[in-house]
């Protein structure tokens, strides 16, 4: 049997390191993070700013099917907030003010 010892890197038949895909949004804007069906594991407000917006959508475009909508306020913290959730259609995130600063981890 093949141990993975404690701390050492899992790897898959590809040779690549297994683990989650990030995309980090520092802008207003609608990202397409995936097209078609995976896993949205987390975001991470990483800088907070007042007023912002940040909706989750399952599609390929910011409409249709909702997966989250966060109001950011005044006194709102760097905050990880996990959803190890499956979507369908596809992953975007849509922010509606510039200098809020997010990473999204997906497969």
């Amino acid at each position: 049997m093949n141990q993975t010892q404690r701390g050492q890197l899992a790897r898959d038949d590809s040779n690549f390191p297994i683990g989650w895909n990030y995309v980090n949004i520092t802008s207003q804007v609608t990202t397409v993070i995936k097209a078609g069906p995976g896993v949205l594991h987390s975001l991470v407000i990483n800088t907070p700013v007042a007023n912002s917006d940040i909706l989750i959508y399952d599609s390929t475009d910011g409409s249709g099917k909702v997966i989250g909508d966060i109001t950011i306020g005044s006194n709102f913290l760097p905050v990880t907030l996990n959803y190890d959730l499956v979507f369908g259609n596809g992953l975007t995130i849509v922010t509606t003010i510039g200098s809020t600063d997010i990473t999204v981890t997906y497969i």
